[in-house]
């Protein structure tokens, strides 16, 4: 009984001690990232004992933010579809079509936004392809087609919650020309941006 109580100990102290260099390492090249010390992020996430520790999908979900941070559009694409390739929960593989969506219209790639449009669209996530068709919608197609619905939408919402219609509604009208509710609605929604940022200021000083 000693030695099994001996061993359990043993392999709690191990689970312990590895779990902190993960988090350690972690954090570190999640630093990298945000300090644009991409070098240092490619040496870390090469080393041998990083790929020993973390999951192909951890490291693949790094080196896609790593590539998206450094506009690598074929790094992109590559890592991308090496995830849509690994086994993993339904909601997770929609949620890297989704960021694979969100990044090309970022780049106005028409041609990748549509791919991953067509993935998304594979989702049972009603929300997120409605999300994903409007911004379509505006941003490659360049139509009106969802300002009427955006214009109800906004008028039962909070104001913590109308920033982001407000902006997609700036941005229909800035591609109808119309300039003077362009900036209406884009002004409306930097003020509910701001509102919200207080809001999380506020809340993270209370549990500071």
């Amino acid at each position: 009984m000693q030695t099994i109580a001996v061993v359990v100990v043993t392999a709690l102290i191990l689970y312990t001690l590895v779990g902190g260099i993960k988090r350690s390492i972690y954090k570190q090249l999640v630093t990298f990232l945000q300090n644009g010390h991409y070098a240092s992020f490619d040496q870390k996430v090469d080393a041998l004992l990083v790929k020993l520790l973390f999951s192909k999908q951890s490291l693949l979900d790094l080196r896609l933010n790593a590539a998206i941070l450094q506009n690598q559009k074929r790094k992109a694409l590559r890592y991308l579809e090496e995830l849509e390739r690994i086994p993993m929960p339904k909601s997770e593989k929609d949620t890297y079509m989704m960021k694979g969506f969100n990044y090309f219209i970022g780049l106005n790639d028409a041609k990748n936004a549509k791919k991953y449009l067509t993935k998304v669209d594979c989702s049972s996530n009603e929300q997120m392809k409605q999300e994903a068709h409007r911004v379509y919608n505006i941003y490659i197609l360049k139509n009106d087609h969802d300002l009427p619905a955006l214009l109800e939408e906004i008028e039962g919402m909070e104001d913590s919650q109308r920033g982001v219609h407000e902006f997609l509604i700036s941005r229909i009208y800035k591609n109808k020309n119309d300039w003077e509710n362009a900036q209406k609605y884009e002004h409306l929604s930097k003020t509910h941006f701001a509102f919200v940022d207080q809001q999380t200021s506020q809340k993270l000083k209370k549990h500071a």
